[in-house]
């Protein structure tokens, strides 16, 4: 199954790749964004600085997120197509397929978000941003970022079995903006907290795997806060993975 889930893998990726102006154009949006901000500071009233940093992690966490969401446009787009039908015929098909995906999927998201954060890394240290602290923090916030957009991948794979590429793809943002939410709504004092705290067991804790406020106020994160919730991020793509193969080897394809 290895064997057949890595050539899925390189197919998922090179199709992803063959299309490279996406690839520069997210490079280009991120760097611009960071720039901009960057010619702010006389009139941010002492928080350039803290903004500008801001600015650069959140367009890796969009480009993460943007570049997860392409398992989600080609696993409906091939069911339909019946391109996999081959594969399918083997005993371990299916599995080798969706295991394929995600580890497509992941090598995608890594390339595309360790592109943005190096162009992002440039424009910071031309400003003069770029002490050890934060170059420090923003390794961390990469790493669980990158570990978020996995979970992303997962998810959109599960929803991709069942839904077409529009509906997988507000479908799975929706889930990353209540995953991100489900945290706080358990702590509110509202009627929310009940829903919150059922959801945030359900769905990926995102707030877990954000530290993007801490990189950019220069704030030092442990290691073992970073290895736990890069692990629990790394065991809920792995479930739900194991889920997606489970209702996937039961479909009537």
């Amino acid at each position: 199954m290895l064997q057949d889930a890595m050539i899925i893998a390189g197919d998922a990726f090179r199709d992803a790749t063959r299309r490279k102006f996406v690839v520069f154009l997210l490079l280009m949006i991120a760097v611009l964004q960071v720039a901009v901000f960057s010619l702010y500071g006389e009139i941010s009233l002492g928080v350039h600085d803290k903004m500008l940093k801001d600015a650069s992690l959140a367009m890796v966490s969009i480009v993460g997120l943007i570049s997860a969401l392409s398992i989600g446009f080609q696993v409906p787009r091939e069911l339909r197509e019946r391109t996999a039908m081959t594969l399918f015929a083997k005993p371990l098909g299916r599995e080798a397929y969706l295991v394929g995906k995600v580890l497509g999927g992941a090598g995608i998201s890594l390339m595309n978000m360790f592109v943005v954060a190096v162009g992002c890394i440039f424009v910071l240290n031309m400003n003069g941003l770029t002490d050890k602290t934060f170059v420090a923090g923003y390794f961390q916030s990469f790493i669980l970022t990158y570990v978020g957009s996995i979970d992303v991948i997962a998810l959109a794979l599960l929803l991709s079995i069942f839904l077409s590429e529009g509906a997988v793809a507000i479908g799975s943002i929706v889930i990353y903006v209540v995953g991100n939410a489900a945290y706080m709504m358990s702590a509110s004092s509202s009627g929310l907290s009940a829903v919150g705290s059922i959801l945030k067991y359900v769905l990926p804790n995102y707030f877990m795997l954000d530290i993007k406020t801490e990189a950019a106020a220069g704030l030092s994160t442990s290691m073992s806060y970073v290895g736990i919730s890069a692990a629990y991020g790394i065991v809920y793509a792995v479930m739900v993975t194991a889920l997606c193969i489970t209702l996937f080897k039961g479909r009537d394809l």
